[in-house]
Parts: structure tokens; sequence; C-alpha cells
């Protein structure tokens, strides 16, 4: 294993020497040798008080360093060598600071730099460049070799209100809030700092809503293109905050950060296949299907199948209704496990959507590799259709290939009726969209859809 060693902030504390066996100091972290997030505070005081007492012009910073996607490589690696890897980063973001900067873990993936005595301010960018640069190059561990990128939130310290504590947690919320495009670090700005402060709004209530309470969800038809008739229904979820009716993008990505996607997603989950049951006893449509979306962070857990099959099981939803809807992006972040749990679902009766494509990277032969049964075109070739030529040649090449391995095409956000024509004249199996309908609550999709059974047609379609 790599050992890391702890850096002593100038002017006190022990001299720096080798790395610390484990117990030495009762704030050290017992996997890096580093100092933890109680000695971190401690320091974090010393420099606050530093800088309220001193005459100096130095600056002081915070740098929160977070390694993008760690947990997924430590469910596949194992905790040994995860292990290994955060002693590793200990490391490196040892030899890439001065020797006068305190490293700390603070926990989990995480790790904070405290830099003192800075001549300016641009100084801490300096810093986190070098860290940069470090990640740049791979990491061998176990005859093998990783590459790793990290995020690198920079907090500076108020000079007429040096609080580093406000600093640090200011620093940690930037991971939360994003970094710019194309950079791997940012400085936690005004703007930056409102933006964490909301995002912490945000995620007390949702925390608090995580069973349910305050979510619901609405349903848009998925229609047969050659008939007009109603097939299926999405369940796409809602978020109600007083007044306001929230979309997914505003909370999901969040969900997912903080790992409340899981229960939501439970949630989701029983209330789509008991409301779709619903309708498939009162209306006799026993074939009335049920698209539900799953994110990565679900699809990672052992038990996913089971909380899926029980769901549809528990509400009597007809064999063979539910699918669930994944992304290109979803699949790659395993291969070999994502194929196993994806072909474990298949087994049990779950079908499985490959939503947005077109939008990511995964090679074609993906569609035969994994037990996919539909491909809904992303909305935004369909947007396209009929003034871009490039956005037509990609749709018409994807409703092909789907057609050629047996694979139904579906798709997203039509709203127009030269869209729709269109997606008619080259076969497309299915669609959705505002010009078929919006998402509805659920009494108004029954009142919308359902009063005609299996017969049901979009209003207003007209054949070809």
């Amino acid at each position: 294993m790599i050992e890391a060693h702890d850096a002593e902030p100038r002017g006190g504390g022990s001299a720096g020497g080798g790395p610390r066996a484990a117990g030495d100091h009762p704030a050290h972290d017992e996997l890096t040798g580093l100092p933890d997030r109680s000695l971190l505070y401690e320091r974090i005081g010393r420099a606050t008080d530093g800088l309220r007492h001193s005459a100096s012009r130095g600056s002081v910073a915070l740098l929160s360093i977070d390694i993008d996607g760690f947990g997924a490589i430590n469910d596949r690696l194992g905790a040994a060598l995860g292990d290994e890897i955060l002693g590793a980063v200990a490391g490196r973001i040892r030899d890439a600071v001065r020797p006068g900067d305190t490293v700390a873990r603070s926990g989990g993936d995480e790790f904070v730099v405290l830099c003192e005595r800075l001549d300016a301010s641009e100084d801490a960018v300096m810093i986190a460049d070098r860290l940069d640069t470090s990640f740049g190059q791979p990491f061998v561990l176990a005859d093998r070799e990783f590459r790793l990128e990290v995020t690198i939130a920079i907090a500076l310290a108020d000079p007429q209100n040096p609080d580093l504590l406000d600093a640090m947690r200011a620093a940690e919320s930037a991971h939360i809030t994003g970094m710019p495009e194309g950079g791997r670090w940012r400085i936690f700005d005004d703007d930056l700092r409102g933006r964490a402060t909301e995002r912490r709004r945000i995620e007390t209530a949702l925390r608090a809503t995580a069973d349910g309470q305050d979510l619901e969800l609405h349903y848009q038809p998925v229609v047969s293109l050659r008939t007009g008739r109603v097939t299926g229904v999405e369940a796409l979820l809602r978020w109600r905050r007083g007044s306001e009716l929230v979309g997914p993008d505003s909370f999901i990505p969040l969900a997912e950060e903080t790992g409340l996607i899981v229960p939501i997603g439970s949630w989701v989950l029983r209330t789509a296949c008991a409301q779709v049951a619903s309708w498939q006893r009162s209306t006799g449509w026993q074939d009335l299907r049920l698209a539900v979306n799953v994110s990565a962070r679900q699809l990672q857990l052992r038990e996913f199948a089971t909380v899926a099959v029980e769901a549809a099981a528990d509400a009597a939803l007809t064999p063979g209704s539910l699918s669930i809807e994944i992304t290109e992006s979803v699949l790659l972040d395993d291969v070999e496990a994502s194929g196993q749990r994806l072909d474990h679902l298949h087994e049990l009766g779950i079908g499985v959507s490959l939503d947005d494509f077109g939008t990511g990277y995964s090679s074609l032969t993906y569609l035969r590799r994994f037990p996919v049964d539909s491909v809904k075109l992303d909305r935004s070739f369909v947007a396209g259709m009929g003034t871009d030529p490039g956005d037509t040649a990609i749709v018409t090449a994807v409703v092909d290939l789907a057609s050629a391995l047996e694979l139904e095409s579906i798709a997203e956000g039509i709203e127009t009726e030269v869209q729709l024509d269109l997606l008619r004249s080259l076969g497309c199996d299915s669609g959705q969209g505002y010009l078929l309908s919006p998402p509805v609550p659920a009494e108004e999709f029954q009142d919308q859809f359902l009063a005609a059974g299996h017969d049901c047609a979009v209003p207003g379609w007209s054949h070809p």
C-alpha cells in the first residue's frame, strides 16, 4: 500500500517525517495517516485566529478535493483495492502541495488542503493546477493501471470575516453545484454560495419527502404511430413544493448524489405499478404497458431486481407489462455488472428500454449485448426533423437499425405535425410528446385515455 504523510502547517505541530502509524494521534485517519476532520478543524481554528490577530496580509485558502465516481469504483474493484487507491490519492495530493500545507482526509473519498500564508489568492489556483496535473498521471496498483478524475473547489477566507469553517462548508458544497465546463476546479464565490445555499434547502426538503410525501406521478401516453392508439404510459416524477410543481431536472441529480434516489425510486415503482394495475383491472386492458425511469444508483443495487419484481407483484400488475428505462451512460458505468443485472431483470419478465438513444458514447454492439427491447430516440434529434437534414438522417438510421434488430423504436418529444408525419413515413413504431399529450395527473389520464379501454386513440388522430 502506498503510504501518505501528514503535512504540518508552518509554525506549529510536530515535524513532518515518515508516515504515522495508526493510533499515533487520535485525530489521524488510520487508512492514510493524514489528519482527520477533527484535527483539520483544530488547525482551521488556529489559522482563523492567526488571520484575525495578525497584521500579515497573507491569504488563506481551503481546497476541497473529491474523487469522481469513487463509489462505483469501490463497488466494482472491492474495498481492499479501494483503500489502496485512497492511500495512493493521499500520497499524490501530499506530493503536489507545498511543504507547509495541511492535507487531511475529511471523510470517504474527500480530502481537504489548508493553505496558509499565501502571498496572493491566485497562489491557491496554482496549487489546484498542480493537483489537477498530478491526477492526469495514471495510478498503478496491484499490477493494474487506473486513471482517476478529481474535482477541486477553492474557498478563500474573507479578510473582513475570516470564518474558515464556513469557507470549508462552501468549498464542499461547490462539488454538488458543479464545475465549469472544461475545468476541474472552481473558486467559490458569492454566486456559487447562493447556489450552494439553495442546494442545502432542496436537500433538506427532499429528505423530508423521500417516502412519497409531496411527490406525485404524472403519466404520458405512449402511442402507436400506425394506429394512433395508446399502448402504454410513462410514469414521470414531479415534486410539489408549496404552490410550485417542480420537474425532475431540478432535483433528480441531487437525489442521485445524496442517495435519496433509492427510496424515491422505490416509491415511484410501487406507486406507478399500483396505479397502472388498477387501470388494467378497471378497464380490462391487461396489456397496458408501464415504463419507469431508473437511475444508475438504483441499477447498481444488487437487490434492485427484487424491488422491481415485488412492486409489480404486490400491485398485481399484469406480468410482462413493466419495463424500465435507462440511458446509455448507465450501462457504461460498469458494463459487466449492468449486463448481469439486466439479464436477471429480463429473466424475471421486466422489459428494458434504452432512453435518449444516440446521445451517449456506447458502441452499437451493446444493443445486442444487453437484453434491450426498445430504443427511444432522443428528443433533440426529433426536434430537428424537417429542418435539419442531419437530425432526419440520424432518426432514419436509428429506426432502420431498431427494425433490423427487431427492437421497438419510440420517438420522444413529438411536438409538430411535420415531425409526426415524418416519423410515421419512416416506420417508427411508437411516440410520445406534447403534440399527442403532455404528462398529466392520474385522474386526468384516466378521463382522457381510459374511457374507451384498449380502443382508446389520441384525440384528433388522423390516419395517413
